[in-house]
């Protein structure tokens, strides 16, 4: 299965999920360790050649940021549509 089809499925899941499950979704974010180490990436790759074992990395962690992203919105999206107010996740960090 391609990275698109399991987001794709991914999204597709959240339907079945309760309101609690929805705002955890919403506000859920990459791990501290991942995000710094995609941060790291993304900053090196702007000054110098990536090896390949760190282009790899940076694409997996951009992957998962993707995905934690559109699960997110989707999540918020939902909440929205089933009535909750979700003016907090528009200013959260």
């Amino acid at each position: 299965m391609t990275a698109h089809a399991e987001v794709a499925e991914a999204v597709a899941a959240l339907e079945l999920l309760s309101d609690a499950e929805h705002w955890r979704a919403a506000r859920s974010s990459l791990a501290e360790a991942d995000r710094l180490r995609l941060e790291a990436l993304n900053h090196n790759s702007r000054k110098e050649n990536l090896t390949l074992a760190e282009e790899k990395t940076l694409e997996r962690l951009l992957l998962q940021y993707d995905r934690a992203i559109l699960l997110r919105a989707e999540a918020a999206r939902l909440l929205k549509e089933r009535g909750h107010d979700i003016s907090g996740l528009l200013t959260a960090g």
